[in-house]
């Protein structure tokens, strides 16, 4: 009997949903940022590796950085600042003591310097530049299970 209270409990939303995390990157810079990231994507049980950028955030905003609450996201991000000149600089992390989400990890991925987004199958091949695109420094490894919700404060 009690399987059968269970089932249908599930069935109608009695039991409470599981709980889902979200990953947000601030900017506490006084200036625009730009960020591109190389994450990793399962679908259909396949992984894929995909590239999109380039996300802004204005001064004093978030921005959800994975694909919605309940994603896990792994992956390279490049945060790039740009004055009202144009002018841009690559951000250069510092480790964060209270949190174990961040590694700092520098690689180079492609990139385009307008919105784009690239998927691969393998890490190794956004590595591998088609031609319009160039090698980008990723400085910043992330790891945000999907039930954690974890916030990048990110600062110029």
């Amino acid at each position: 009997m009690k399987k059968i209270l269970f089932f249908f409990a599930v069935i109608y939303g009695l039991v409470p949903p599981e709980t889902y995390g979200d990953f947000v990157a601030c900017n506490k810079a006084d200036k625009d940022i730009y960020i591109s990231k190389v994450q990793r994507e399962v679908r259909n049980y396949a992984q894929v590796w995909s590239s999109v950028g380039w996300l802004k955030i204005e001064k004093d905003s978030c921005l959800p950085v994975n694909d919605g609450p309940g994603v896990e996201f792994v992956g390279f991000m490049s945060v790039i600042f740009q004055d009202n000149n144009g002018e841009a600089e690559v951000f250069l992390p510092k480790k964060n003591s209270d949190s174990d989400r961040i590694t700092i990890d520098e690689r180079f991925y492609c990139i385009k310097g307008v919105a784009f987004r690239r998927e691969e199958s393998s890490l190794k091949l956004h590595q591998e530049c088609p031609e319009g695109w160039y090698p980008q420094l990723f400085n910043i490894y992330i790891h945000v299970p999907r039930n954690l919700s974890f916030t990048l404060d990110i600062n110029g």
